[in-house]
């Protein structure tokens, strides 16, 4: 696999001061966990016209898109991280497991849909129309971003093979 970042499921750890920690993978088999970068910048047009910007950090966002399915038993892993997070839990996400990237996150869960599966009854797959995302919450000031067989990171100028 020739991707950055990782592919495989993703990890979070909800932590509280007093209680042992709680670790959630979910399985996921028809969706991914997506992510995306976004730039929060201090930017001003001058009276001349030209645009100045300042650069403050990244803030980077996980979208998990199950809008065609979700598998039960992935969908009450969701419900346990969504509880625990409303009971005052944080929660550090590893978007994949493979990789060793941890982020302190936010839940984005303003609306979220459980639909009903098709097709019908037992024979059913599990629920599509789920979608969550998560944010990181601390601001990211240098991207990670890792190639996993190697695990060095992107702005890597030089690649090291060790020979055993």
């Amino acid at each position: 696999m020739k991707a950055l970042n990782g592919y495989k499921q993703p990890k979070f750890t909800c932590s509280k001061s007093g209680y042992p920690d709680i670790t959630i993978e979910l399985d996921l088999k028809y969706q991914a966990l997506n992510e995306s970068t976004s730039e929060v910048a201090i930017e001003h047009t001058l009276l001349s016209g030209e645009i100045t910007k300042i650069f403050r950090y990244y803030r980077i966002t996980w979208t998990l898109d199950a809008s065609q399915n979700i598998e039960y038993n992935n969908s009450l892993k969701i419900k346990q991280l969504l509880n625990l997070y409303a009971s005052g839990y944080s929660i550090t996400l590893t978007p994949h497991i493979e990789v060793p990237r941890s982020y302190l996150v936010i839940i984005n869960a303003t609306d979220i849909a459980l639909n009903n599966p098709f097709p019908p009854g037992k024979n059913s797959l599990g629920n599509p129309g789920l979608a969550i995302s998560f944010t990181s919450k601390m601001p990211i000031y240098s991207l990670d971003w890792m190639y996993p067989p190697h695990i060095l990171t992107a702005s890597d100028s030089a690649i090291i093979t060790l020979e055993v």
